[in-house]
């Protein structure tokens, strides 16, 4: 923090702070001595909505290792949460393919649920970087995990023959 104090007329002080770039304006303290709160008020609420938008991001730069991210490719396959998520549907298959539509939502909701539970989340590539998804978003990803694995599993002994489509 530099200090440097400025002796002279108003119209001296106010000369001299406009060479290094302030803008006198603005400045709180009037010629009579009067202190203007009005643009310090304004800042504040300025640099609360930005230090507000700082504190939770929406983008996220780079994913973490146990991330679930949407997408397509074998990059979006293989990423360790994409893996993750898949053998926790596999876990749960069983359960999954004899419940009700009520209870396939409540297990796709736990899935999802111990998935953020570990710090991860659900990311999605937009304009700006990843973006995290609401949980809707997450939980129909888990959904289509299960319908998947369905597709892949064998049928009366034979094996289909179906690529995983991602999302």
């Amino acid at each position: 923090l530099r200090f440097r104090t400025h002796v002279g007329t108003p119209e001296y002080i106010n000369f001299e702070l406009q060479t290094y770039g302030i803008s006198v304006d603005r400045l709180p303290l009037q010629e009579d001595g009067t202190v203007l709160l009005n643009f310090h008020k304004e800042w504040l609420q300025l640099r609360r909505i930005r230090e507000a938008a700082l504190a939770c991001p929406k983008e996220i730069m780079i994913p973490n290792r146990f991330d679930v991210l949407f997408g397509r490719g074998k990059t979006t396959r293989e990423h360790t949460g994409n893996l993750r998520a898949a053998h926790l549907v596999e876990m749960y298959q069983d359960e999954y393919e004899n419940a009700s539509k009520s209870e396939k939502t409540n297990i796709a909701e736990r899935i999802v649920g111990m998935i953020h539970d570990s710090n991860s989340k659900f990311l999605k590539w937009g304009k700006l970087g990843w973006e995290e998804v609401d949980n809707q978003a997450a939980r129909e990803k888990i959904s289509h995990y299960f319908r998947n694995l369905r597709l892949l599993q064998p049928t009366g002994g034979t094996k289909r023959a179906i690529h995983r489509s991602d999302s």
